[in-house]
């Protein structure tokens, strides 16, 4: 099935990318400079941790309870080839506001898996994530990708970081009852993809 994401191009001056944001975003980043602060997380367990306590304040879970159970692995395994690594955003407190994974090829640096807690404090925490991992890939000299667009809210997000749209064909497996659920659940809540909860 068709995919769309956003795509920048970091090879080029840091100055542009930048300048090719909108300017709301460029405010929410410098806002959240002043009162946060970036670094990157080594332990694996900190990342689903905190991912698994921001799915229990939304009151949603994962598929498959073990869905996480391999990230330590992986983690280590992308840590050891130079080719992954988690950002965190702490807050004022020293309490952690938001995270990502990246992920990265020869050429494109993905933006694979991000959470944030909710709370108050975290405004922008995503934005500026998002500011840290471009200047991560630009000094690697690579593509940004996004990686999926998931709904419109989403979409409306992502487009104010000044990338370009692309298509890709992703291919999924689902079990028949749950694609008529689905499909269902849109046809009934055509609205229900709106919500940029994890990336406001």
């Amino acid at each position: 099935m068709p995919q769309f994401t956003f795509e920048i191009d970091c090879r080029t001056d840091l100055k542009a990318i930048w300048q090719n944001m909108h300017s709301s975003t460029r405010q929410r980043i410098r806002r959240a400079e002043e009162h946060h602060q970036v670094g990157r997380v080594e332990d694996p367990n900190e990342f689903v941790d905190f991912y698994l306590r921001n799915l229990k304040r939304r009151d949603l879970q994962l598929r498959s309870g073990s869905e996480f159970s391999t990230f330590p692995t992986l983690f280590s395994a992308c840590r050891e080839r130079g080719c992954g690594e988690i950002l965190s955003v702490k807050g004022s407190q020293g309490t952690s506001l938001a995270m990502a994974f990246l992920v990265c090829s020869d050429t494109t640096m993905y933006y694979l898996a991000t959470t944030r807690s909710g709370d108050a404090e975290d405004n922008g925490a995503v934005s500026l994530l998002i500011w840290w991992s471009l200047q991560s890939c630009h000094q690697r000299g690579l593509v940004f990708d996004l990686d999926g667009v998931t709904s419109s809210g989403t979409a409306r997000f992502l487009s104010r970081f000044g990338g370009k749209i692309k298509s890709r064909l992703v291919v999924r497996r689902r079990r028949p009852v749950y694609r008529l659920i689905q499909d269902a659940r849109r046809l009934l809540s055509p609205n229900a993809g709106d919500d940029i909860s994890n990336f406001a």
